[in-house]
């Protein structure tokens, strides 16, 4: 599957689905699924967000009961859903809109496999990479640091440090060396790589492999911070 440079442009514009004035972005790595049963939505126009033209959809489709919700949009809501107290098991598809109102999950990758072994939709392995790490990169990082286009933003949960390493997204951030990033308590494979006050990148394993313990350590600290800085919008 061949893309031309337009498609190209409208998937590495896909930031994802959500809210774009949320509190928390959860980053990972790629999305899954057959490449050619998906395609970036027409509909969704380009929006200004500081110097950035970017893409992303408020909500995206409900998961029908008879379908399990995948672990990379399960995670992020059950995180923000007990970050507002709800208990341990609650239906995630009751308040879908709602929901996703105050949540972003994005990618560092935009183009879908199915597999990791595949190439992403027959692009040269190499030229993929230096243009995710062009252009990727370095676009959330600006995300990141515009605190005017964005004020409400907190935490980016980059979840997939293999894939934060191989896009040189580091780079971008400006961190420390590794061995310097401090660990969440309770959760020592996530990291604090960035403490800006009320602003900070967290970097750790994909939430789909995470476990369940440190998935609860990470939604402890981001409770911590929420208090600390007392103006988080998450409220469902």
């Amino acid at each position: 599957m061949a893309l031309g440079k337009a498609e190209m442009d409208q998937w590495f514009s896909f930031l994802g689905y959500g809210a774009i004035d949320a509190a928390v972005w959860f980053v990972g790595i790629e999305p899954g699924g057959d490449p050619s049963q998906r395609g970036t939505d027409q509909t969704l126009s380009l929006k200004p967000v500081g110097d950035d033209q970017v893409r992303w959809d408020p909500c995206p489709e409900p998961v029908p009961a008879s379908q399990r919700l995948s672990l990379a949009w399960r995670r992020p809501l059950e995180i923000m859903a007990k970050l507002n107290g709800a208990p341990a098991g609650a239906d995630l598809r009751v308040n879908w809109d709602q929901r996703w109102s105050h949540v972003m999950a994005a990618n560092m990758a935009p183009l879908p496999r199915i597999r990791e072994t595949d190439r992403h939709m027959g692009l040269d392995r190499q030229a993929y990479r230096d243009q995710v790490r062009t252009q990727r990169g370095p676009l959330f990082a600006r995300l990141f640091n515009d605190r005017q286009a964005l004020p409400q933003l907190r935490v980016m949960v980059f979840h997939g440090l293999g894939a934060w390493r191989h896009y040189q997204f580091g780079h971008q951030f400006s961190v420390e060396p590794e061995a310097s990033w401090p660990s969440i308590p309770g959760a020592p494979a996530f990291k604090t790589v960035c403490d800006m006050g009320r602003r900070r990148v967290i970097v750790g394993p994909s939430l789909t492999r995470a476990s369940r313990v440190s998935c609860d350590a990470l939604t402890e600290q981001l409770r911590v911070w929420s208090r600390q800085d007392d103006d988080w919008r998450t409220t469902i």
